[in-house]
């Protein structure tokens, strides 16, 4: 027999991009990272990239549509500003284990 009342969680990232400029946050291990290409060797080199928000390990804090506490659940969200640089690259994943 299927419960109808259960809901699924999830972890989130949300990012916008304006002027250059990379804002956003995130909840649990979803991950946002910038590469750009090292000023003297030819490799791309990690300038930033967000950390797991969670319980504690493999534990990621997740969001869902019936947490009553919500407010308090973003409150614990990493929020960033990013600059972006022309020839650089973003990418936004879901398992924070890849990097």
């Amino acid at each position: 027999m299927i419960k109808k009342s259960m809901l699924g969680s999830c972890t989130a990232l949300l990012a916008i991009l304006m002027d250059n400029k990379l804002t956003g946050g995130h909840i649990g291990d979803s991950c946002l990272a910038v590469f750009r290409m090292h000023q003297t060797e030819q490799v791309m080199e990690t300038v930033f990239k967000t950390t797991a928000v969670q319980h504690s390990f493999n534990f990621p804090i997740q969001v869902d549509a019936s947490d009553e506490k919500i407010d308090e659940t973003w409150d614990k969200a990493q929020k960033f500003v990013v600059e972006l640089k022309a020839g650089g690259t973003f990418l936004c994943f879901l398992d924070f284990e890849i990097l």
